[in-house]
């Protein structure tokens, strides 16, 4: 018998306000308003929060897997790496303390993208070098990510830009 259950508050997660669920590896992860929950088999079995962790912002709003790597965006702490041994690692001395749009990020297997309120943002995986999108970009307010092949879509208070991510980089140079 398969059976719908709920995962609250009451059985652990950080807050009921779950902003984006993704599984990586053998776990499930909820970013919630209230830290980050790390799931395996249906029951809460760690929480992360500005006071347990190094994460430094509880809003969780977005998270890719990108390469094996798991990335986690937050709403004013910026962008974090979450490693295999539970270690948050900020990226806040090369982007700043950017506010992650809520599901705005993306990767296509080389590139991490990040929308933010202040453009988007473009880490390549290999190097760790990040670099800001803005001139490219009908508006600075990035609300939605999704990258398909050599175009990325960048969703904006102002409508939708398709780039073809080489050049854009490229051009920020």
């Amino acid at each position: 018998d398969k059976q719908w259950r709920a995962l609250t508050a009451v059985q652990g997660l950080p807050s009921n306000g779950v902003y984006v669920v993704l599984p990586h590896r053998e776990f499930v992860y909820a970013g919630t308003l209230s830290g980050l929950a790390q799931i395996n088999a249906g029951r809460v079995i760690n929480t992360f929060k500005d006071s347990n962790s190094k994460l430094t912002h509880n809003w969780v709003t977005a998270m890719v897997s990108a390469n094996g790597r798991l990335f986690v965006g937050t709403y004013g702490g910026g962008v974090f790496e979450l490693t295999p041994s539970g270690e948050f690692v900020s990226f806040a001395g090369d982007i700043g303390k950017q506010s992650v749009n809520p599901n705005a990020m993306a990767t296509d297997g080389q590139r991490l993208y990040g929308g933010t309120l202040e453009g988007a943002w473009v880490l390549d995986l290999d190097s760790g070098k990040w670099t800001r999108l803005k001139r490219e970009l009908p508006a600075a307010t990035v609300l939605s990510v999704a990258a398909d092949g050599d175009k990325v879509y960048f969703g904006t208070t102002s409508g939708i830009a398709e780039i073809t991510i080489n050049d854009a980089i490229a051009t920020e140079r």
